[in-house]
């Protein structure tokens, strides 16, 4: 199975440097149990935590290296298989913490924007549920409680999409679903620097 080229685009209020000195996009949902920091929370303490290391993504905190960040990115890639209406109500109401793009640069917030270039594998959710619900990488094997994948309305079969850099699920670093009747990914991992141009500011 090859890989196609996946042009996406965001709005940001960082600008490219700071964007960088930050390591790129993590998906807020990760970073939501990061200890308080001068009194922020969420993002905005990740971001001002002392333990960060610039242009990287993680931090020195317990349970929030890049590491970790990515493998509890490939474990909520599993729930959202398994559970595809937190995708539907991310869309809907942007409410789980997920990365939201857009498909054309004219459809981004204001602010910064940037476009995400990346090489992925594209699979149907059916595909993706019959491969990766017997995945047997080392972390899925140690999970007392494996996610059970039940079976969906035909409709999400061939309408949502999956997209991976890699097909062996504990190697994925990228990670992005489209909704039912969407085209715009939505990145449950984090996206590096190194995928991102700065296309300017929009106002």
């Amino acid at each position: 199975m090859g890989k196609k080229t996946v042009h996406q685009f965001r709005g940001d209020s960082r600008d490219e440097k700071t964007l960088e000195s930050h390591g790129g996009f993590v998906p807020p949902y990760l970073l939501e149990k990061h200890l308080k920091t001068d009194g922020k929370t969420g993002l905005d303490a990740f971001i001002a935590c002392k333990l960060k290391t610039d242009k990287t993504m993680g931090c020195g905190c317990p349970g929030f290296s890049e590491k970790t960040l990515y493998e509890n990115a490939r474990k909520m890639f599993l729930t959202a298989l398994g559970k595809p209406v937190i995708l539907q109500d991310h869309v809907a109401f942007n409410n789980q913490g997920f990365l939201s793009t857009a498909k054309d640069k004219s459809d981004t917030y204001f602010g910064h924007n940037y476009q995400i270039t990346t090489n992925l594998h594209e699979l149907t959710v059916y595909e993706a549920v019959q491969k990766y619900k017997q995945e047997q990488s080392p972390w899925w094997k140690s999970e007392k409680k494996k996610e059970k994948f039940k079976p969906y309305p035909p409709k999400l079969f061939t309408k949502m999409r999956v997209y991976l850099d890699n097909l062996v699920l504990d190697q994925a670093t990228l990670i992005a679903m489209t909704p039912l009747g969407g085209v715009e990914a939505t990145y449950i991992s984090p996206v590096k620097f190194k995928h991102i141009k700065y296309l300017g500011l929009k106002k």
